[in-house]
């Protein structure tokens, strides 16, 4: 029976090590230019599934991460709420005011046994917005250097 405590006990301290912490979250108004040039039916960092997609310049000013795919023109955002670009520009080529929302997160857990334990942290930067009605999100992460056991908490 104590050693099936003592399991437990260890069990539980390793879970509470891995940790999920929004760091930072901003809604940040933007104008963002819907024309062809911008908005585009695409795969470009997505293998073999098609997204509309709409560039955005403006992106690299407000974000850490780089959310440009391989191949595109400037960082970007997808929605999987439509597979038509005229639903999203409606032959109305402009440009619309949006809240751009940036949550930045981190995220830790315990790696190794015994002495060799460490604490891996992860940055994860969101972006989301309502454009003309259709959710648009990108999402990245970047694995950060390997902290001390005591940082994951």
């Amino acid at each position: 029976m104590k050693t099936i405590l003592m399991l437990l006990v260890s069990s539980l301290s390793v879970l509470s090590a891995n940790a999920t912490v929004i760091v930072s979250e901003q809604n940040i108004p933007m104008k963002i230019d819907l024309n062809r040039a911008k908005v585009k039916w695409s795969n470009l960092g997505y293998g073999d599934s098609y997204f509309v997609k709409v560039i955005i310049p403006e992106l690299t000013d407000i974000t850490l991460l780089n959310h440009r795919n391989e191949g595109e023109d400037g960082p970007c955002m997808f929605t999987s709420g439509t597979d038509n670009v005229d639903n999203l520009i409606k032959d109305n080529l402009k440009t619309v005011d949006v809240i751009m929302n940036v949550r930045l997160q981190r995220d830790a857990w315990v790696t190794g046994e015994g002495d060799a334990k460490k604490c891996k942290v992860l940055l994860t930067e969101v972006l989301h917005a309502k454009i003309n009605g259709f959710d648009f999100e990108h999402t990245r992460s970047v694995e950060m250097p390997e902290r001390n056991l005591d940082d994951c908490r």
